[in-house]
């Protein structure tokens, strides 16, 4: 029984990992869409500062559902997990669309 909990654990802190990783790589993505609004026409810029702001809703979203889940006890975790993949899926699909 408390191999299973110590491998739930270790899953769980695997998969907290790989999201913190994401959410890394997704700031820099910010970072690069705000350099490029700056540098952009007017009606360019309103446009992508838009989406920005969606994104980063979109973000803080994802962030809350992570840290939900990083607070929570394995078996909490993997219920959350769901929700989780959801609000990121949702965080890269704004990024992409920001991105065109």
């Amino acid at each position: 029984m408390e191999t299973t909990k110590s491998t739930n654990e270790d899953l769980k802190r695997a998969y907290a990992d790989k999201f913190e990783a994401n959410f890394k790589s997704l700031a820099a993505d910010i970072d690069k869409l705000k350099a490029k609004a700056q540098g952009a026409s007017a009606d360019l810029r309103v446009k992508l500062n838009k989406q920005i702001e969606d994104f980063q809703t979109r973000q803080q979203a994802a962030r809350a559902t992570f840290d939900e889940y990083k607070a929570a006890g394995a078996d909490r975790a993997e219920a959350l997990k769901g929700g989780l993949e959801k609000a990121w899926d949702d965080l890269k699909r704004s990024m992409e669309q920001a991105s065109k």
